[in-house]
């Protein structure tokens, strides 16, 4: 029995001990889900990527192999290790780790991936610690902010930053904005013990009852205003009163055990304030004498909301101090007769402001039309007054109390509103015809979600058609931005029904490249780019669209931005080089290519380091329409003292072969690497097609008859001058006729 023990107990390690199991099902169908759910390797996801791959690798019992120096791994796990690392890493990443040195070993790869992600070098540790210290709070994005605390703190933890757990939760806690003060200091003054969980408990538990409260409040019609106001925002979260919110939290005199299961009765410091410390007591002091002025600060604001549309020249007033209904804008005005009349007095002393103008004013309030008569109309008066005085002539009465008050005409209201610091204001006002007229675009100030990878999120546009087209009949740009780097791309398209194929082979090659397709595809709603095999590619690859909507080149801002880009780069191009217009596809290229060199601000990696993962080497890129010298392949054997460069200008490259393609005198376009650039042009004209030729031939030609009046002339220094000018340009003429020949 003893013998047989011993023969069960496993060796360290035995190349076969998996054979057995290699079989089953279940174990096969679990190393699947694993490596499907596996993520690839980013700059941003190790410490996902680590526990499951490791986890996928402990599974195939290979994992202590791995990790081990000692533990040889065999050449058929060797293979497959090496094969599964280099697959769950991005290109970025794989740019990054994989060198020559590592590339066959599955072990010197996964030392590299933890050098690299969670290297205890002084670098990386900084790197990671700063990462953790400037996490922002988003007061609505809580949830976002707890899982970044969770993965920052587990980060630290990878690379040997273990800092003790109430000095990581007052990290946390000094995140919190103005507005959660109150809830730092309930954290901090807990008799419990300060840890980050503890923090996560709390602020997730506040985040749970602000969803609550969100969704009970929005049965009201004051839940359906909110503005950039932080003081408005705040009266509104804040306020108990008028049945807009109804809190989960403890009250005066009253303890809700729903608040917190740890928040006991006996401990509660609304039941019991002598418990509560002095500066809970000093709060509580201060919003009690503060409570009446927040609500009317809170129902000012609402009415404002109301009244102001945005504008506060909008605001009406029932002025009792009025002695004429006076507007400051023509809109108000169904009829105005423009004059120039007296002037009125305002409260200042000796302040005059001048009346430009009487008429007639109609007002819609509430389904009924008003018509007020012989109002004033002041363009220097900073709001609009209506007159009691002038009501009441009109058989009005006014009735104020409560803090309303209301205008009615026998038995209708005519008019109401609120009372407010003195002034009378109008409820619920509004003005068609200022409306109509005045307005105005609204602003885009949110910021799209930045994707966290090369290709995850593309945005698409085309420009055209384009004038004049190319020498092979393209007269569209299709244009590619990539939402993470930055990159962009344009491919020339001589009709827009070429755009489907092109961006379907576009995202199968990157597919190739990186191993993913994107996840969102922005772009505008035109025909373009919701063709029916476009759409059914994107579906079948589960590829979502975020389609902007018509008139709203905003929602598409990436992609907008990137064809004025492309324009105004190739523009100058032109200008600069003096290369014909038809070869804009070459200079597309180019320009893209130029544009990809430089960071966007504030970083230091350029989107072409960032998508390809490594720089061009330096003194590649030169000034398009640079003269230079390219070695003719085609020239005939034996000619030996014959030239063997040709001249031409640079108008592309091709960076994967560092080459680059030069346009000759002859209109075409050859690649090579066996280049040499001119400092400078030697000034002399190269003809490039028949139509530069005739030009000139007009030219000659009208010089020609110029030069037999004698009377054009004033001296025969002028003639021998011209003269000169017409052999340069005939002889270029011929030289570029036995260039042909």
């Amino acid at each position: 029995m003893a013998d047989a023990g011993a023969d069960r107990v496993a060796p360290v390690r035995a190349a076969t001990s998996n054979e057995s199991t290699r079989n089953d099902g279940f174990r096969q169908a679990m190393l699947k889900a694993a490596l499907d759910t596996t993520p690839q390797l980013t700059d941003e996801n190790f410490s996902v990527w680590k526990d499951k791959i490791s986890g996928l690798l402990e599974l195939r019992g290979v994992l202590e192999a791995l990790e081990s120096p000692n533990l040889p791994l065999t050449q058929d796990e060797n293979a497959e290790l090496k094969l599964l690392l280099i697959s769950k890493m991005d290109a970025v990443t794989h740019n990054n780790v994989i060198n020559a040195d590592n590339r066959n070993s599955a072990k010197e790869i996964w030392k590299s991936i933890k050098e690299r992600f969670a290297s205890a070098q002084s670098s990386n540790r900084a790197r990671i610690f700063n990462d953790f210290l400037y996490l922002n709070f988003k007061e609505d994005a809580v949830d976002s902010f707890i899982t970044d605390v969770r993965v920052s703190i587990k980060k630290l933890i990878d690379v040997g930053i273990d800092l003790p757990q109430d000095i990581l939760a007052y990290l946390v806690l000094f995140k919190f904005p103005n507005s959660l003060q109150l809830l730092k200091r309930q954290i901090m003054h807990s008799d419990k013990e300060l840890n980050v969980e503890f923090v996560c408990n709390h602020l997730t538990q506040f985040n749970n009852e602000s969803r609550a409260e969100t969704r009970d409040a929005g049965q009201s019609e004051a839940a359906l205003f909110s503005g950039k106001n932080d003081k408005f925002n705040k009266s509104i979260r804040g306020s108990k009163g008028g049945g807009i919110q109804k809190s989960s939290r403890c009250t005066e005199g009253s303890h809700n055990p729903r608040q917190d299961s740890n928040h006991t009765s006996d401990s509660c410091w609304h039941l019991h304030p002598e418990k509560a410390p002095d500066w809970w007591r000093e709060n509580q002091d201060k919003w009690k004498r503060d409570k009446d002025k927040n609500q009317v600060n809170y129902y000012m604001s609402l009415v404002t909301l109301w009244i102001n549309h945005g504008d506060a020249k909008s605001k009406i007033i029932l002025d009792s101090g009025a002695s004429a209904h006076i507007f400051n804008d023509v809109k108000f005005f169904s009829r105005l007769d423009i004059s120039d009349n007296d002037v009125i007095k305002t409260g200042k002393a000796d302040a005059t402001l001048p009346i430009k103008g009487t008429g007639e004013v109609i007002l819609g309030w509430q389904g009924r039309i008003l018509r007020l008569q012989n109002c004033l109309y002041v363009p220097d008066i900073v709001i609009n007054l209506i007159s009691p005085g002038c009501l009441d002539e009109k058989g009005c009465t006014v009735a104020a109390g409560s803090g309303r008050f209301v205008v009615k005409k026998g038995e209708h209201s005519v008019l109401c509103g609120t009372i407010n610091s003195g002034q009378d204001e109008l409820n619920q006002f509004e003005c068609k015809s200022c409306v109509l007229a005045k307005i105005t675009k609204q602003s885009f100030n949110n910021t799209s979600t930045t994707a966290s990878k090369p290709f995850e999120k593309i945005h698409l546009d085309l420009i055209g058609p384009i004038d004049p087209s190319s020498i092979n009949g393209h007269r569209y740009i299709l244009t590619i931005v990539d939402n993470y780097s930055g990159y962009l791309a344009g491919f020339p398209l001589a009709t827009k029904d070429e755009t489907g194929g092109t961006l379907i082979n576009l995202l199968e090659n990157e597919n190739r490249r990186l191993g993913y397709f994107p996840t969102w595809v922005c772009s505008d709603g035109g025909g373009e780019f919701v063709g029916r095999s476009l759409i059914s590619f994107l579906d079948s690859k589960n590829v979502r669209r975020m389609v902007s909507e018509p008139y709203h080149p905003e929602h598409n801002g990436r992609a907008e931005r990137a064809n004025r880009s492309i324009v105004e780069s190739m523009r100058a191009t032109f200008d600069s080089s003096r290369i014909k217009k038809k070869f804009w596809p070459e200079l597309l290229k180019s320009c893209c290519l130029m544009l990809n060199q430089v960071p966007k601000k504030g970083e230091n990696d350029s989107p072409w380091e960032k998508m390809h993962g490594k720089k061009l080497p330096n003194g590649y890129v030169r000034p398009i329409g640079t003269p230079a010298v390219v070695m003719n392949s085609r020239r005939v054997k034996g000619r030996k003292f014959h030239v063997k460069g040709e001249e031409g200008q640079l108008v592309g490259f091709n960076p994967a072969l560092l080459s680059y393609r030069i346009l000759l005198p002859t209109g075409a376009i050859i690649n090579s690497k066996h280049v040499k650039f001119l400092k400078k042009d030697d000034g002399l004209l190269r003809m490039s097609s028949s139509d530069d030729i005739s030009e000139v031939l007009k030219v000659v030609q009208e010089e020609e008859r110029v030069t037999q009046s004698e009377a054009r002339f004033k001296n025969n220094s002028q003639k021998n001058l011209l003269t000169n000018h017409l052999f340069l340009k005939l002889k270029l003429l011929g030289d570029y006729e036995i260039a042909q020949q």
